[in-house]
């Protein structure tokens, strides 16, 4: 997979002094081969050698029987998306029989085939997000890993586009379990396309800095570059002279010899300052000196920096003959490298020459190479990689314009949205007629949306004018109406909005209903609950061809139900008909319906009110499976997010906090900012360190993300808002933990929601109202909190809502409230909250002497605390039963049942699946089973994999435990 270049003389008088540095790497390689993943950088100024111990390092490899990928890094390729991983992974798919391929592309893996250019740039292909595309690849290398051990090298890694930085970056952060040494080098004093993705890349890595060689390794070289003996005093002043630099040493020696000098220590105060001035002083002379051809081949391949001969020879203007024979000439006078493509040998003398191509002459070797490459039918992203390189009227023909285009869409298409842009806004420089240059500009701002929101915003904004077209104006209030949304400026979007549905309805009526929605949307958002939004709502659902329409509305009527309703009772017939309509792929391309976002958030929302986490969870993933196949990942992580709300409310902490960590893992690959998806995942996770007792961690989350401070107005950030407050309160900080929950409050009061108990903060706040001597407080929320309880009617609320009230009811009515709360939550998949209800009526009965009753409900607390992975409430269980004298026992005593779930896992590990593979079966991290695993060893009184079917089939009295497990395949 790698194209090795022949070892020459040269190259191994190159390696002289550096015996160290490969004993070094090729420990790394055995490593490697063992399956331990290793990643090092190779740094160093130019002419150290840093290409040449790559090169031996990787035909170690291929000697010791690993599977080498490697790839050059080159300026000119930053405008084609992936090419550095192109060079990587493209000839495996070109080498592998279709059987391995398919192997290869199994999973997630399958995405990798978009971006490595197999299914073709023909038709329209929907945008893979970036972080799909980043997986994608992952995922095919993964595989690859697995059925040899991976050498990746990459050359001149500053060089690289910046999707393939982004990609590396990725690949080195999920190495652990790979048997993969990733080596690159990097030079210095090159512009990098994307500074975050390479510091992260390389900040890992194991360091291997290159320096000046020793004197005596000096010496060596000089002897094999003189043919003869070199005295020390030579060496010495030769090494002093280059600073011990190989390749500058090899041109001092070529110079000297020139010169008659011989390497004595009676000429050593002969030898001159040698370093990169003396080069070029040297080069240039020597390649002016060359025929016109060979000058002008050189001259291109600076501005280029490697290439094939025939893009080399079209860029400077010759002919093939001419330039192969250029090519010799160069390569005689040791200027270029051995081999193809064609690349200079020393960055040194690349440098030497580019420093003296004009700009003007640059511009001539794009437009030459883009024209040669058009006409050859080479794909646009590398044509447009050169005209990207040129300004207006540098290239001349109609075809510019659609090759910019089509290279875009490829971009965009492989999960490069900033290239993409980047050949949109050169497009927009080529002249074209109005009505196609607004259509330009509005694909522009929806692509810069994805890396530059708001330069996107302005465009947005522009194109809303009353000269734009009616239809494309349209599209622009949709797009920018919804970050207008995400940014609280409801009035605005509203507005906006319905202007642009007034224009457009002569001429797209789907269009403006459509817009219509998203209006309403935006009212709830400002606003929960719309008293006249079944009225609004009329107009929409009846029209000619609204399926879908009619199907939003009928959702945004079971939320508002949901949240500003009287009863669960009457909400749940609307949530339920709005759930057995649901949409369940998302719409693909740029035309999607951007209110489908809103649709799946409010149906999720409505069912989590109900207490449907089942259906929520279901409707989550299926979303996250349909988001994945398509390579959405935005939409992924938003489905994540809001799944890791469900599963943290029913008590699955572990798959919660994989669900929120791994949502946030893509939000941060994207770069969103700060967004809806962005909050929710983190407030989840935030509520899950909290249940671990890591409140520390919990705190370090929030200040790291900019979130410990005062919180904007918008509703999003309610949740935040209450385990925030719970956060600060359990770190001492009671008054600070009293203010966020009485926010809370608050905000739900502002948009309407005033006979509700959402999120139910009273409850949380009643307790520190009393640890602060505020009882009157205390004791008005709690009444509050159970009248809106009882009114609503759903078994969750109104079981914490009677545990709540009986901290500040008389000690006569503690444990008929406490009964009470325990027998409604025994109809709630809330099951956290159900255990907290057992262990408060428990202390009660204990108090009152009732001890074996007490113990047996702490026994039965415990196990769902632990099930749950509530390692705090556990603890609190298990001091409690302490002090009734129950025994201090973990959750293996009186052998506590497997879930059902936990069940389906051990039933995948007794079957011979990895972690990995249970993990993906899962669609959860290797880390959640890991978890899982670790509380089934505990329940079962084992300490290893090897036990636990032997453990299961005891259990189950010699019975197959198999048909135990729900979902057993």
């Amino acid at each position: 997979m790698t194209r090795q270049r022949p070892w020459t003389p040269e190259r191994d008088r190159l390696l002289a002094g550096r015996r160290a540095e490969l004993a070094g790497l090729r420990a790394l390689l055995a490593d490697a081969a063992a399956g331990l993943p290793r990643a090092v950088l190779v740094t160093g100024a130019a002419g150290m050698g840093k290409t040449t111990l790559l090169r031996a390092l990787t035909e170690q490899a291929e000697q010791d029987g690993l599977l080498v990928l490697s790839a050059q890094a080159a300026p000119v390729e930053r405008d084609f998306a992936f090419g550095v991983v192109r060079q990587l992974l493209e000839p495996v798919l070109l080498t592998a029989p279709a059987e391995s391929r398919q192997h290869l592309l199994a999973g997630p893996a399958v995405l990798a085939e978009r971006v490595l250019g197999w299914e073709g740039l023909h038709g329209e292909r929907p945008a893979l997000d970036t972080y799909a595309a980043l997986h994608g690849l992952f995922r095919f290398t993964a595989n690859l890993a697995a059925t040899a051990p991976l050498v990746i090298a990459v050359d001149d890694v500053e060089a690289a586009d910046p999707p393939s930085l982004r990609w590396l970056a990725y690949l080195r952060r999920r190495l652990h379990g790979l048997p993969v040494l990733l080596a690159v080098t990097r030079g210095a004093g090159r512009e990098v396309a994307d500074p975050a993705a390479l510091d992260d890349l390389v900040t890992a890595g194991r360091p291997l800095t290159l320096t000046g060689l020793a004197t005596g390794d000096c010496a060596e070289l000089l002897t094999a570059a003189f043919g003869e003996p070199v005295e020390p005093e030579f060496a010495a002043a030769c090494a002093t002279a280059t600073g011990g630099n190989p390749y500058l040493l090899g041109e001092l020696a070529r110079a000297v010899r020139a010169a008659g000098v011989p390497p004595t220590a009676a000429h050593a105060a002969e030898v001159p300052e040698f370093g990169e001035r003396q080069i070029a002083q040297l080069l240039l002379p020597r390649l002016h000196a060359q025929s016109p051809e060979v000058t002008r081949l050189a001259r291109a391949l600076a501005v280029l920096g490697a290439a094939e001969l025939d893009l080399a020879a079209a860029a400077a203007g010759l002919d093939p003959a001419e330039a192969a024979e250029a090519a010799r000439e160069l390569t005689g006078l040791g200027v270029l490298a051995d081999g193809k493509p064609l690349t200079f040998a020393q960055g040194l003398v690349a440098g030497a020459l580019a420093a003296e191509v004009s700009a003007a002459e640059q511009q001539i070797a794009h437009a030459r190479a883009a024209r040669h490459l058009h006409a050859t039918a080479a794909p646009a992203e590398q044509v447009a990689a050169h005209l990207a390189a040129t300004g207006p009227g540098a290239v001349t023909g109609d075809w510019i314009t659609g090759t910019l285009i089509r290279a875009a869409h490829g971009a965009a298409a492989n999960g490069a949205p900033e290239l993409a842009v980047r050949c949109l806004r050169r497009a927009l420089a080529e002249p074209q007629p109005a009505e196609d240059l607004a259509e330009l500009r509005l694909e522009l701002a929806l692509t810069e949306l994805q890396v530059d929101p708001d330069t996107a915003a302005a465009r947005l904004a522009e194109l809303t004018g009353e000269d734009t077209d009616p239809v494309l104006a349209a599209k622009a209030a949709h797009a920018l109406a919804q970050e207008l949304g995400e940014a609280d400026r409801h009035a605005e979007g509203i507005a906006l909005l319905e202007r642009a549905a007034a224009r457009v309805e002569p001429h797209e009526a789907d269009l403006a209903r459509q817009l219509r929605l998203s209006v309403l949307c935006l009212h709830v958002d400002d606003c929960h609950v719309q008293p006249d939004l079944p009225h609004r709502l009329a107009g929409l659902r009846g029209a000619a061809g609204s399926m879908r329409a009619s199907r939003f509305a009928d959702t945004l009527l079971a939320f508002q139900a949901a949240v500003g309703g009287p009863s669960a009772a009457e909400a749940e017939p609307l949530v339920l008909r709005a759930w057995a309509q649901r949409g369940g792929t998302p719409v693909a391309g740029p035309g999607a319906e951007l209110a489908e976002r809103w649709e799946f958030a409010y149906l999720v929302a409505g069912l989590f009110v109900l207490e449907r986490l089942d259906l929520a969870e279901a409707h989550c993933t299926e979303l996250l499976t349909a988001a994945r196949r398509l390579g959405y990942s935005l939409r992924a992580a938003a489905a994540l997010g809001l799944r890791a709300q469900v599963r943290c409310r029913r008590g699955a902490l572990a798959e919660a906090e994989a669900d929120a960590r791994a949502a946030l893992a893509v939000l941060d690959e994207l770069r969103t900012g700060t967004r809806s998806a962005t909050l929710f995942a983190v407030a989840t996770l935030v509520e899950i360190l909290l249940e671990r007792g890591e409140a520390p961690a919990a705190a370090d989350l929030l200040h790291d993300r900019g979130l410990a401070d005062e919180l904007p107005a918008g509703w999003r950030y309610n949740y935040l808002l209450l385990v925030r407050g719970l956060l600060r309160a359990s770190l001492g900080d009671l008054s600070g933990g009293l203010a966020d929950l009485e926010q809370v409050g608050k905000r739900f009061l502002d948009r309407g929601v005033t006979d509700r108990a959402l999120l139910l903060w009273r409850s949380c706040a009643v307790p520190l109202y009393l640890v602060t001597g505020r009882r009157a407080e205390a004791e008005r929320l709690a009444a509050e909190e159970l009248a809106l309880a009882r009114r609503w009617g759903g078994p969750g609320p109104l079981g914490v809502a009677l545990r709540t009230a009986a901290l500040t009811a008389p000690e006569a009515e503690r444990t008929t409230l406490l009964t009470e709360s325990v027998r409604h939550l025994e109809n709630s998949p809330a099951r956290p909250q159900l255990a907290r209800s057992l262990a408060e009526l428990a202390l009660h009965l204990g108090a009152q002497g009732k001890t074996t009753q007490a113990g047996a409900l702490l026994r039965r607390a415990l196990r769902l605390a632990e099930d749950c992975g509530a390692d705090v409430l556990a603890d609190s269980i298990r001091r409690q039963a302490a002090g009734l004298g129950e025994p201090r026992r973990g959750a293996a005593v009186d052998g506590g049942e497997l879930t059902p779930h936990e069940l389906r896992i051990a039933e995948q590990v007794v079957r011979g699946r990895t972690n990995r593979e249970i993990a993906e079966g899962f669609l959860v991290t290797s880390r959640a089973v890991e978890q899982h695993l670790t509380r089934i060893y505990r329940k079962l009184g084992i300490a290893r994999r090897s036990q636990l079917a032997a453990a299961l089939l005891s259990r189950s009295g010699g019975q197959s435990w198999v048909r135990r497990a729900p979902g057993g395949d």
